[in-house]
């Protein structure tokens, strides 16, 4: 499928040929004529709705020029029926403005919101990134001003070239004011953004008919537009994880970190084992640890999550079989063999912190919202005059248990999940972390805030302290007296009552005790 940049690229290259047959070219009949006018009134809206998509002011000197690009041509160019192109120059302008009209819908399919009555896929990352925290923006304008540039060229030539019919003089006109005017110069400033544009290997975001689908992976290619599309639900859905989401996004993330080490290992540049090690350690350990967390609310499982396992299942199918790893002489036979596995390790190096990241945002995200459960060990209590020792189902917090260690865990597994995009020299994938790193600090920041859970934790830590204050006092009253007999109903009672307090805020799931 065509991306994005692709399409940008065959803009450039069908302006360029125009601009060479005009000097070629002897003058067009009426029909070519008025076809070139027409395809570059659609060519500048289009560019202009792209500029608008990527988030550029819409007065903002490049969009207002291209704006007044088409001042003349803009309105004419509606209604015209137009026949197939003859000559050179209309053919390579009208190749240009279908180019950049797909482009436009390529783009207006991540950026654009969708109708309300359309089920649409999520933005992929990249293109998530750039609308909530602008990231890329530069070089996606850039790479739009490399076309605007190229339009611009053949505006130079256009005006001497084409004949009087009142759309055609309504072209010369805005021709010749293109040549006069700003948009050269607003198209050049683009050119300050040196680094790739995010958003040239965005394909098309087909909208969807039916809720739960079934992706068809049989490439390479597929593949990785399913796990983008999965990243985008995540990222977008990212205040709203569930236990299930997580885990299947841990075991996932461990899944590919074997496959990236496997991959690199086959291409002839192995990663060392003590960091593959230290890798799958951590997000094993996150799995272990969501596996001991619950949903609150039962919550239908997303398909893009579907997607997740599916994107797992049919790579881990090409390493593995069902005993074990496939040996390295069965899979690489040749040089070409070796490259294709390099190119698979780099693709999931770049896209294996994004996912640590957003394990790391969802799982404290989940636990802030006190959308998760944790078994909980209050102690020994007296229930009918029975003496019990069960766990009970609580609100998981930050300060202790699974919850408190999870959140541990994904915060240290963010700076291991690069290191294969490092051995690789690959550039991570655009998505929540370039969201994050543009929101200020405090409840929109990286780290979701923790008031109601850590407030409760600290008021139960401090009645835990009182407790022990007293049997302090109960030991020291027994040890000088030695007839009282140890009272362990206050402390009982205390303990009780800091229960109590910290299932205020985190309240209990189950009503019964469950057994140990």
């Amino acid at each position: 499928m065509t991306t994005y940049g692709e399409l940008l690229d065959q803009a450039i290259d069908a302006l360029d040929a125009a601009t060479v047959a005009i000097g070629a070219a002897p003058p067009s009949g009426l029909d070519d004529q008025v076809h070139i006018a027409v395809a570059r009134a659609q060519l500048y809206r289009n560019l202009h709705q792209q500029v608008v998509l990527v988030g550029a002011a819409p007065i903002s000197l490049l969009a207002n020029e291209l704006a007044h690009a088409t001042a003349r041509t803009g309105n004419l160019a509606d209604g015209i029926v137009l026949t197939a192109p003859s000559s050179p120059v209309a053919v390579a302008v009208a190749r240009a403005a279908a180019v950049a009209e797909a482009a436009t819908a390529i783009l207006a399919s991540h950026l654009a919101p969708p109708a309300p009555t359309i089920l649409a896929l999520p933005p992929a990352p990249a293109a998530a990134a750039l609308r909530e925290a602008g990231h890329g923006r530069p070089a996606a304008l850039r790479r739009i001003g490399d076309v605007v540039t190229a339009a611009t060229r053949l505006d130079h030539r256009l005006g001497v070239w084409l004949a009087q019919h009142t759309i055609v003089a309504a072209a010369i006109s805005d021709a010749d004011r293109t040549t006069t005017s700003r948009l050269p110069q607003a198209a050049a400033r683009t050119a300050r953004a040196k680094q790739p544009s995010p958003l040239d290997t965005l394909q098309a975001n087909t909208a969807l008919e039916v809720p739960h689908r079934q992706r068809s992976i049989d490439d390479f290619g597929s593949a990785f537009a399913a796990l983008d599309t999965a990243r985008g639900w995540l990222l977008d859905h990212r205040d709203h994880h569930t236990a299930i989401d997580l885990t299947t996004l841990s075991g996932v993330g461990l899944s590919l970190s074997h496959q990236v080490s496997f991959a690199l290992r086959l291409a002839g540049h192995p990663l060392p084992k003590d960091a593959v090690a230290h890798l799958t350690h951590l997000w094993r350990r996150a799995g272990r640890l969501l596996g001991q967390l619950r949903d609150v609310r039962n919550i239908d499982t997303s398909p893009e999550i579907k997607t997740l396992l599916q994107v797992e299942r049919w790579l881990r199918g090409l390493t593995r079989h069902e005993h074990g790893w496939r040996l390295p002489e069965d899979l690489v036979r040749t040089d070409a063999d070796a490259d294709t596995w390099h190119s698979l390790a780099i693709q999931l190096a770049a896209r294996l912190p994004d996912l640590a990241t957003l394990l790391d945002y969802g799982s404290n995200a989940a636990i802030s919202r006190n959308a998760l459960a944790q078994l909980w060990w209050p102690g020994p209590r007296e229930v009918h005059g029975v003496w019990v020792n069960h766990p009970l189902w609580q609100r998981a917090t930050i300060t202790r248990g699974p919850g408190k260690n999870l959140v541990e865990t994904t915060r240290l597994l963010r700076v291991p999940s690069e290191w294969p995009a490092i051995a690789t020299s690959t550039r991570p994938s655009p998505g929540l972390q370039e969201v994050l790193d543009r929101q200020p600090p405090g409840r929109q920041g990286q780290r979701p805030t923790y008031r109601n859970t850590f407030e409760a934790g600290r008021r139960a830590e401090a009645i835990t302290s009182d407790v022990r204050n007293l049997r302090r006092r109960v030991r020291a009253a027994t040890s000088a007296t030695h007839d009282v007999p140890v009272a362990a109903a206050p402390s009982t009672a205390i303990a009780e009552h800091a229960t109590d307090i910290a299932r205020a805020d985190s309240p209990r799931l189950n009503e019964p005790d469950l057994a140990p």
